[in-house]
């Protein structure tokens, strides 16, 4: 399965956008915030904490301009989920295939000048906190020299934690339960602001970027009244 043109992007996007958002609104009470952070054209790094399978999807809402993600193939099974991902910008990448292989077609995706959503974590967090960034996104930054955005969710971990089959919800006219979601866009920082940075500096500086930001998110989403 090949990654879409961004001219059939931009057509699945349109056509799923609004019945996609109105679904998260209704079943999980979904709120965003700071869409006007996204860069109108041109790339940029989206880099966000990844708490379950619902994260791109998400932030997809959040961004409203199409972006790519990197995802391992055998999340393309069954082959109607494989052509839903795809229509959100998911991108294929064999589990064999090295970390240079994932560089390269995240490249690709930023030299077209298009928007990518990475997940320094690695993968899905066990525990609902913030893991500690890979340094893979150091390698992508400094050689694409994009603007990095930083972007969090919060609920995803309570909505369909790992394991979990189908998710809970937290549906808008009922109360609430911990399932809420909710994203929100930090403001773009200019790779040129970052570059003098050592590596462990910049590390440091985009955990705590998205550590802000996911703080946000958490007091932004809908949740249980405390008694």
């Amino acid at each position: 399965m090949k990654r879409l043109s961004e001219r059939w992007l931009w057509f699945c996007y349109k056509v799923l956008y609004l019945p996609v958002v109105w679904l998260a609104i209704l079943l999980f009470s979904t709120r965003t915030r700071g869409r006007l952070h996204v860069p109108r054209s041109g790339p940029f790094l989206a880099i966000a904490n990844h708490e379950s399978f619902l994260d791109p999807i998400l932030i997809a809402l959040a961004v409203v301009r199409p972006t790519y993600f990197l995802a391992r193939r055998t999340l393309f099974e069954p082959r109607w989920f494989g052509w839903l991902i795809s229509a959100l910008g998911a991108i294929p990448l064999e589990r064999e295939q090295s970390g240079t292989e994932g560089l390269k077609a995240g490249l690709d995706v930023l030299k077209a000048g298009s928007g990518l959503i990475l997940f320094p974590e690695g993968t899905r967090t066990r525990d609902g906190r913030l893991q500690p960034f890979k340094r893979g996104v150091l390698l992508l930054l400094r050689r694409s020299r994009a603007p990095i955005l930083p972007v969090a969710v919060a609920g995803p971990y309570h909505a369909m934690p790992r394991g979990s089959f189908l998710p809970r919800l937290c549906p808008l006219f009922l109360p609430a339960t911990a399932a809420g979601l909710a994203c929100v866009v930090g403001p773009a920082i200019p790779y040129e602001k970052v570059e003098h940075l050592s590596n462990d500096e910049l590390i440091r500086f985009l955990e705590a970027r998205v550590a802000a930001v996911r703080a946000q998110a958490e007091a932004l989403r809908r949740k249980p009244t405390r008694r």
